[in-house]
This record gives C-alpha cells, sequence and structure tokens, in this order.
C-alpha cells in the first residue's frame, strides 16, 4: 500500500508541478531560458556599446525590459508576446527578430556564434526596474521615482560553457 500510494505522490508531483512552469511565446514558440539569457545578454552589450548619448535615453528602458522579461518568465500564466502590446514587449519582439537575422547570417554586424557570448552574459545579468509614485499633500503633486539598475553580477561564463571552453 505504501508503494503505491508514493507512487501516485510522485506522478502528481512530475505531472502537475511540470505544468505549473511559465510559458512565453513568441510566434507559438517558447521562450526557454537559454532565450532569455541570450536576449538579456545582446541588450546589455548593445547599451554598453553605444555612444554616450544613446546609452543614457535607451539604459533604462532596456532594464525595464529586461525585468519585465524575468517577471512574465516566472510568472505561472502563459504568455504571447505578440498580443501584449506594450513598450517593453515590442522591444523584446524587435530583439528576437534581430537575433532570428543574425541567426540566418543575415546581419553584417554580428555572427550566429555572438549568440554563445551573449547568452553566456544574459545567465549574470541583473536587471531591476521599480517605479513609485508618491503624493505630497502641502503641495497637492505626485512625483514619479523611478530606480533600475542593469549590471552584471558575475563578469564570467555559466559553468557549463567554462567547462566546455577547459576540455580544448
Amino acid at each position: 500500500m505504501f508503494n503505491q500510494r508514493s507512487m501516485w505522490l510522485g506522478l502528481f508531483f512530475i505531472f502537475f508541478c511540470q505544468t505549473a512552469s511559465a510559458k512565453v511565446f513568441y510566434k507559438n514558440k517558447q521562450i526557454q531560458d537559454v532565450h532569455l539569457s541570450g536576449i538579456k545578454g545582446f541588450l546589455y552589450e548593445s547599451i554598453m556599446s553605444a555612444p554616450p548619448d544613446v546609452k543614457d535615453k535607451l539604459i533604462i528602458k532596456f532594464a525595464r525590459a529586461c525585468t519585465w522579461l524575468n517577471e512574465v518568465h516566472n510568472n505561472q500564466k502563459t504568455f504571447k508576446l505578440e498580443e501584449i502590446g506594450t513598450e517593453d514587449s515590442q522591444l523584446i519582439i524587435q530583439t528576437i527578430e534581430y537575433i532570428v537575422k543574425i541567426l540566418l547570417n543575415q546581419d553584417l554586424i554580428y555572427k550566429p556564434h555572438d549568440l554563445t557570448r551573449w547568452s553566456g552574459l544574459g545567465y549574470y545579468i541583473d536587471a531591476d526596474y521599480k517605479e513609485t509614485i508618491t503624493y505630497n499633500e502641502k503641495t497637492d503633486e505626485y512625483t514619479l521615482r523611478m530606480g533600475w539598475k542593469l549590471e552584471i553580477t558575475k563578469p564570467q561564463f555559466p559553468p557549463e560553457v567554462n567547462t566546455l571552453k577547459n576540455q580544448f
């Protein structure tokens, strides 16, 4: 009796715990963890290599989009990026489309092997974005404060990439 109950309990966790994970789709393709890392790594490298005036204008948007993508990816619901329509989802869609062009070797700047670097880099990207609105009763004014960060937590590749690199 104990073995049968253990078996059913094990099957319950296998089937129902796996279905509870988040699913983010674009064009009916699921975005996996490795895709998420590649997107974040590409956005980080793009903004850090941009001229200072462009970087100053876009870094907050990139931090917000990376934070949003992490939140959606970790959510229990299923999302289709093309149905969301926010500025963040549009930036992520444009990034995916550009990466696809690179993978098809249709870009003059980047090559498909660059995605390995972005995936390794994105694995360690720490992005955070928060907005708070405060109300001052004395002046009857609202103030919007934005806090953000977009940084590397560890300047190295994931362990599995380092293992492969050390074999050569």
